[in-house]
């Protein structure tokens, strides 16, 4: 079976505080026969995207500062449609469903721009 694992990373600053975090989410397709092997598959696999300040020469800096990715954990895991089936084009792998009370922002939002929603799943 295919499934879609939402892992959550946030850039943590090494040497000050911070008051705003930058979170990156990223969907990962698993391989595995349950959900639990599955979860189990898409955390290790998203720890491998930590990033460890290692130094001036290859750390990742946000505004100046130093910083390193770390992984928080796993949002969400689905299974892919046809899961049963390998991923090909057009296979819906991820989806996420939010809402609003103005169809202007759901408007704003297909055109790609910043839209204050609720996020239901």
């Amino acid at each position: 079976m295919w499934w879609v694992a939402h892992s959550v990373l946030y850039l943590r600053h090494v040497e000050q505080p911070q008051d705003r975090f930058t979170i990156q989410e990223n969907m990962l397709l698993i391989e595995a026969d349950t959900e639990a092997a599955a979860l189990d598959g898409a955390e290790n696999r998203a720890r491998l995207s930590e990033d460890k300040f290692e130094g001036p020469e290859r750390g990742t800096y946000e505004n100046g500062e130093p910083a390193e990715w770390v992984f928080v954990g796993i949002r969400k895991i689905n299974p892919v449609e046809d899961y049963d089936e390998r991923p090909a084009d057009g296979t819906e792998v991820a989806s996420s469903l939010y809402s609003t009370g103005d169809f202007d922002v759901v408007k704003a939002m297909a055109e790609g721009f910043n839209v204050t929603v609720d996020y239901d799943y």
